[in-house]
């Protein structure tokens, strides 16, 4: 009997018994189950995120409030004296966790200090500080030392996120209005743009796009309406539509700066039925997502020290006719 190899196999052959195996594995209950386990607890845990940052930025403003009301009262004193203080609200007297708090950035370095008082510390800071008590100095030591205990909180719940969502297989970032796709990956550092040269993926033009929100000072850069949807990747409902028309462009392109990122992220739009789940992900995974670009940066200038294959692979997004990239 003729044996052959899967090496002997053409890539497209390979994949399709890859997808073979895939479908045969979630034909069993126990796969699928894990996979649903999975998608369950990486629910639970984007709304712990989320509630985190929503805590984070409550008590940042709480801080800058009482921050406010304590340099004001640092004028008052200095301009009239002793005799301000009639007209000063009353100070909430400080609370136990506050006094500790206090006590504790007093101390100094926190080399060396019992690890039963740092969980301590660490749990008032994550229940919520009451900054209305304290004086203007405590409040800058105490809110950095909390911005520190959130931030390294939040690092560990988004690589749990980046971490279950790889194992589901959610390595989308999502859509722009361009049909374009985002696909980040854990095994390799790399950001890419997937362009699609599918018509039936684009669909026909509907109408072109309408331009009555569109700033100014974006009118004034172009010759004529046309001109202006194609700088703003908007349907023109002609055959050279930058969306719908009938071209082909690099099927993979690559993020390498942050600038360009920064750049897609400023341009999405909020309302756009796929730009937000996009804008929405770029954020979520701000953090992460930097750390990805930042190593990517590294082994492109490596690559362009070394050959010119970098300027044929790391295409980024070329800006044409000096105009920004803007999107609605």
């Amino acid at each position: 009997m003729f044996q052959k190899s899967v090496f002997d196999l053409q890539p497209y052959e390979r994949i399709a018994l890859f997808k073979v195996v895939i479908q045969q594995l979630l034909s069993y209950h126990k796969f699928r189950s894990t996979s649903d386990e999975r998608i369950i607890s990486l629910i639970d845990v984007r709304k712990e995120l989320k509630n985190l940052r929503n805590f984070d930025a409550a008590q940042e403003k709480e801080a800058r409030e009482a921050s406010l009301i304590r340099e004001y009262e640092a004028e008052q004193l200095e301009e009239l004296g002793e005799a301000a203080r009639a007209d000063f609200v009353k100070k909430e007297e400080p609370s136990k966790e506050t006094i500790t708090l206090i006590n504790f950035v007093k101390g100094g370095s926190f080399v060396g200090r019992r690890e039963e008082r740092l969980r301590e510390v660490e749990q008032i800071l994550m229940n919520g500080v009451s900054y209305a008590q304290m004086e203007a100095d405590e409040i800058k030591k105490v809110r950095s030392l909390q911005v520190e205990h959130t931030v390294a909180a939040e690092n560990d719940l988004l690589k749990l996120i980046y971490k279950i969502q790889s194992r589901v297989g959610w390595h989308c970032l999502g859509r722009d209005r361009g049909f374009r796709t985002y696909w980040y990956f854990n095994s390799l550092p790399l950001l890419l743009v997937e362009n699609t040269n599918s018509m039936d993926e684009r669909g026909p033009c509907l109408g072109p796009t309408p331009l009555d929100k569109v700033d100014e000072k974006y009118r004034q850069s172009c010759a004529n309406d046309d001109e202006l949807r194609k700088v703003l990747l908007s349907c023109t409902a002609t055959k050279d539509c930058p969306v719908h028309g009938k071209f082909r462009r690099s099927r993979w392109q690559l993020i390498k700066s942050m600038d360009v990122l920064n750049e897609i992220e400023s341009a999405c739009n909020t309302r756009g039925f796929r730009e937000s789940e996009l804008l929405e992900n770029l954020k979520f995974f701000s953090p992460i997502l930097k750390t990805i670009i930042g190593r990517c940066s590294d082994k492109v200038r490596f690559l362009r020290c070394r050959t010119d294959f970098a300027k044929k692979l790391f295409l980024g997004f070329i800006i044409r006719n000096k105009h920004k990239i803007v999107w609605l």
